[in-house]
C-alpha cells in the first residue's frame, strides 16, 4: 500500500465570476479564440458558460457573479489567469496585435527571466496573461533552475505588435 500522496497533473481549468457570462463569453471567443461549448444553469449559478481552446471539454467556466462590483487590484483573490502561447515570439506578438486593434487595456509587458507576458483585463477587470515560455521542456526543470538563479524577475520589456 503507497503511502505517497497523489499526483497532481496541472490546471484542469480556471472558473471566473464576472457580470454577464453571455456577454463575456462572447468577449473570450472574440478575443481569446475561445469556443463556447455549453451554457449551463443550476442552482449555485444563475448561468455559466463553458469555453475551451480546442484540446479540452473546457479551459475557463464563466460564472454569473452574485455581486457585479469587481475587487479592488491588490484584494484577497485570483490575482491572474496565463495563458501559454504557441508558436513563439511573433505568436505572442500577434495577439498582443489583436489586444491593440480590439482596444483591450494591455497594462504591463514583462519579462520574467524564464518568458515573456502581456498582461491585460477582460471586460470585468479580471488580469489575464499571454506567457511565451522560454524554457518549455517537459519537466519545467531548466526554467525552475533560472527562476532560482534570477529571482523570479518581472522587468518592464517593449514589445513590437503584429497586426
Amino acid at each position: 500500500m503507497s503511502t505517497s500522496a497523489p499526483k497532481i497533473k496541472g490546471l484542469a481549468h480556471v472558473g471566473l465570476n464576472v457580470s454577464d457570462p453571455v456577454d463575456a463569453a462572447r468577449w473570450y471567443c472574440d478575443i481569446l479564440g475561445m469556443k463556447k461549448i455549453v451554457t449551463g444553469y443550476d442552482s449555485h449559478h444563475e448561468a455559466a458558460v463553458f469555453l475551451s481552446f480546442g484540446e479540452k471539454h473546457h479551459d475557463i467556466v464563466l460564472i454569473k457573479a452574485k455581486n457585479a462590483h469587481p475587487v479592488d487590484i491588490g484584494d484577497v483573490g485570483m490575482h491572474h489567469a496565463a495563458f501559454s502561447v504557441q508558436g513563439g515570439l511573433d505568436a505572442l506578438r500577434r495577439l498582443y496585435g489583436r489586444l491593440l486593434k480590439h482596444n483591450v487595456e494591455v497594462f504591463k509587458i514583462a519579462d520574467h527571466a524564464v518568458g515573456l507576458g502581456i498582461y491585460f483585463f477582460d471586460p470585468d477587470g479580471n488580469k489575464l496573461e499571454f506567457f511565451h515560455d522560454m524554457y518549455p521542456d517537459e519537466k519545467g526543470r531548466e526554467g525552475q533552475k533560472i527562476l532560482r538563479e534570477k529571482g523570479a524577475p518581472t522587468i518592464p520589456v517593449e514589445l513590437e505588435p503584429i497586426y
